[in-house]
């Protein structure tokens, strides 16, 4: 495998959302006391409905915006030392603390955006989905379903979606330092390979990099680069402005260019070989192997 020769792959490669499960819990079943454990790990928000339309308005334009919603995508992440992340496939992204209040029957959720209290239930028709009501839009229910059957314990910082890997979600308020701008294509880069040690590690069937897209190219047993028209806005907005992610997408590509190839054997899973490879990287990020500087010129998102 040699990722200092792709450089210009073309296309994201985005494999199917992991529908796997191994003999989830019935969260129907769970005693109020378990209700910590419904809600820890990922969610997928695969409905949206609203009661009380009004009068004469057409129902299906009405739910249409709510469809529009799921079909962008959201993902919720619960984590047992409080902390939660939710991000859109807009790009919009969201990051902060939980606590159980009415006798464990809501969340309240303090956030960088906003305050609101979540009325939370299982599913009585899906077990492996949770419904729940905000109290900003009591009319409007959700319904979010696993995004995988994960165990998070311990190891939970690990977890791709925990907050400490995904400060490059973050735009910053000022312009940043071309070290700072390599600190935030690292922690994209750990990111990933988070995601890849998820799939490994629970052995999916199929994994999914659909709220991760920007200039890093994953495929099976391999790892390059987008070319510039393929990075998604919603990375390139991450950044202070184009021209510094530009500069970051130009470390990459420059430290594909001139970086030694990787030998190490093939494991035969590809999730774990790419993982191999992006720590790699990610090493040699951290060991000051990726240029501070790159030359200009016409390029541009």
């Amino acid at each position: 495998m040699k990722y200092n020769l792709l450089l210009f792959v073309f296309g994201i490669i985005i494999t199917g959302c992991n529908t796997e499960k191994s003999n989830p819990k019935t969260l129907s079943k769970l005693l109020p006391k378990e209700a910590k454990a419904t809600i820890l790990g990922s969610w997928r928000l695969s409905d949206i409905n609203e009661t009380g339309i009004v009068k004469n308005q057409d129902p299906l334009l009405a739910s249409a915006k709510y469809k529009k919603t799921v079909q962008e995508g959201l993902i919720f992440s619960f984590y047992p030392s409080g902390t939660f992340t939710t991000i859109s496939g807009t790009g919009t992204y969201e990051y902060g603390t939980w606590n159980f209040v009415n006798n464990k029957k809501a969340v309240y959720i303090v956030s960088n955006i906003s305050k609101d209290t979540l009325s939370i239930k299982p599913d009585t028709q899906n077990e492996q989905a949770l419904l729940y009501v905000t109290q900003k839009n009591k009319n409007i229910k959700k319904t979010f379903s696993r995004a995988a059957d994960i165990e998070i314990l311990t190891d939970f910082e690990s977890d791709p979606y925990h907050t400490n890997n995904n400060t490059w979600r973050i735009k910053p308020a000022k312009a940043e330092s071309p070290q700072q701008i390599q600190d935030r294509l690292g922690n994209y880069i750990k990111h990933l390979a988070y995601i890849l040690k998820q799939a490994s590690d629970q052995k999916l069937r199929s994994v999914s990099f659909e709220f991760s897209q920007g200039i890093i190219k994953i495929y099976n047993g391999g790892i390059g680069i987008n070319p510039t028209e393929a990075v998604p806005l919603t990375w390139v907005n991450t950044y202070y402005s184009n021209e510094q992610a530009l500069m970051a997408y130009k470390m990459f590509e420059a430290y594909l260019r001139s970086s030694i190839s990787y030998k190490g054997a093939s494991s035969g899973e590809w999730y774990k070989d790419d993982y191999n490879i992006l720590t790699s990287i990610y090493g040699d990020l951290k060991e000051g192997k990726f240029p501070l500087s790159v030359e200009k010129n016409k390029n541009k998102f």
